[in-house]
């Protein structure tokens, strides 16, 4: 107890001393009576489906109104070539597209969106390369565990990863009611919570609140983000846990036989800093309280608003048979 308070008093003591000899300002968008428009989109290599969120902003004026979402056009392009969008939801402040188009590493992805009331905007990226990893399952009670290892290239720089996990329950039967086989495959995609943690995270770490390690919902699913430790690590283990559901027999006649079956897919993303940084933004909100800390703001890389516009580098370990699986 004694050495946590000594450790905790020297970063506070650090944090005064870094502002007194600094300020910091931060300009708060107060001029503007009207709204911006804030999109977030996280194109993936690999990935058929990406969505693209729209949501009207309203300002911090006094008298300032707020603007529903009419008259809405958004421009989708991959190497220029436009992309047909369509809509997933919508509705007064939030409007949610989507667009089937395949995508690789190397391809520029260009995204533009206007709404009556609000400025135009705008932003590219590039897909990066996917990134390499190692992968390694148990079955620990109710769970599986995956163990993603990354090994360092050896550029002394930090990298950011993301990870996602697809499940599939596939149900095959038999039928010999009418004297011959008859069969049937069924597939269901199934969503699977995520549980995620990095056994490596120091105690040093939790004290100055800079989680290395979070869950976030990334282009319609949930994506843990992390992060390795740049020229401090040769390789980083991050487990993430997924609920086990067992293959089994679900119906069995004298004529009729369904088998129920579960598939995994683990998905592995490389991430831009500056996306990571939107995503898991480090706030540690004790400071940040007592004001040794100034507020986090990121308006993300979107011309003429706000969010984040990113494109990921993804790589897969094809379709995993179940653990304990069943002939």
């Amino acid at each position: 107890m004694k050495m946590y308070c000594l450790r905790y008093f020297s970063i506070l003591l650090i944090f005064a001393v870094h502002l007194t000899s600094c300020e910091r300002v931060i300009e708060m968008p107060c001029g503007d009576k009207a709204g911006r428009l804030y999109v977030e989109c996280f194109p993936a290599s690999g990935t058929d489906t990406t969505f693209v969120k729209i949501v009207a902003t309203k300002p911090l004026c006094k008298d300032a109104q707020f603007t529903a979402l009419t008259g809405l056009e958004v421009d989708f392009y991959v190497n220029g070539v436009p992309c047909r969008l369509e809509t997933c939801s919508t509705g007064a402040r939030k409007s949610v597209l989507y667009t089937v188009c395949q995508l690789t590493e190397g391809d520029e992805v260009s995204v533009s969106v206007a709404a009556d009331g609000y400025p135009s905007v705008s932003s590219r990226s590039v897909v990066p390369g996917g990134p390499s990893f190692g992968l390694e399952r148990e079955l620990l009670g109710n769970n599986i565990r995956h163990r993603l290892s990354f090994v360092s290239p050896g550029d002394g720089c930090k990298h950011y990863y993301g990870a996602k996990i697809h499940g599939t329950l596939t149900y095959n039967s038999v039928s010999w009611s009418s004297g011959a086989p008859e069969y049937a495959v069924t597939e269901i995609p199934r969503d699977l919570p995520l549980e995620a943690y990095n056994p490596s995270v120091s105690f040093g770490d939790d004290i100055v609140g800079m989680k290395t390690i979070v869950t976030r919902d990334v282009n319609g699913g949930m994506m843990a983000i992390f992060e390795d430790g740049g020229a401090q690590y040769d390789k980083l283990d991050v487990f993430i846990d997924v609920p086990y559901l067992s293959d089994r027999y679900d119906f069995t006649s004298l004529t009729d036989t369904v088998v129920r079956r579960c598939h995994y897919n683990v998905e592995v993303f490389s991430i831009a800093p500056e996306a990571y940084r939107f995503l898991n933004p480090q706030i540690n909100y004790s400071l940040l309280a007592a004001g040794l800390v100034p507020p986090f703001m990121s308006s993300g890389n979107i011309d003429g608003g706000y969010g984040m516009l990113s494109c990921m580098g993804r790589s897969d370990s094809g379709l995993l048979k179940n653990l304990d699986p069943i002939p």
